[in-house]
């Protein structure tokens, strides 16, 4: 059940490619067991598809719970990707200079799946100072639109709700044609203007 990571400088380009291609077929056939046609929408998983139940939506990657004794398992609040047909996690990073999240367990409520030790990303090229996001990639891990997943995190030291961010690198299918969260466009807006927020 402990899955193992591998930093993403340990591949070269082609080898990265082929992770996300494996990615995007596990995405697809997951999406077509879920009952989708075959002509599914696939695209990045944002924090915004994660977090989308009560207050929890958030611009960002985080822990959604206090963490306050080292090396005890923290069960989050079950997310959601409730527009997608089906959805796959295959990687994470780790945000430096003080990172304490040292395992986070994929499932659902009733079953994990994976726990991804973290520990290859802290120790990959410790010559210098680690700043930025450090990646590393895992065998993908495929939810369809009915199941609930849940994450759980083991870490080294108190973090407060919300205090250690970090990125959860996966896609989402999406229904053929569906837009989600569409913005209204001004029609005075420029081209190259981003609408208001």
């Amino acid at each position: 059940m402990l899955e193992a990571i591998s930093p993403e400088g340990t591949f070269t380009p082609a080898q990265l490619k082929t992770i996300k291609d494996q990615a995007v077929e596990v995405t697809q056939m997951a999406a077509v067991q879920a009952g989708a046609a075959a002509d599914v929408t696939i695209r990045p998983l944002t924090p915004q598809d994660w977090y989308q139940s009560g207050n929890t939506e958030t611009a960002v990657f985080s822990n959604q719970v206090a963490l306050s004794v080292a090396s005890t398992l923290y069960s989050e609040v079950e997310s959601a990707v409730p527009t997608a047909t089906a959805y796959v996690l295959y990687g994470i990073g780790i945000t430096y200079p003080t990172p304490q999240i040292q395992e986070i367990w994929i499932g659902t409520k009733a079953v994990t799946w994976a726990r991804i030790r973290l520990t290859p990303l802290y120790v990959y090229g410790t010559g210098g100072s680690q700043t930025g996001v450090r990646r590393g990639y895992f065998n993908p891990i495929y939810f369809v639109s009915t199941v609930t997943p849940r994450l759980q995190y083991v870490s080294s030291g108190a973090v407060a709700q919300y205090g250690e961010t970090y990125e959860l690198i996966g896609l989402v299918a999406d229904p053929s044609n569906n837009v989600v969260d569409q913005q209204p466009i001004n029609k005075l807006q420029s081209a190259t203007q981003a609408p208001a927020q």
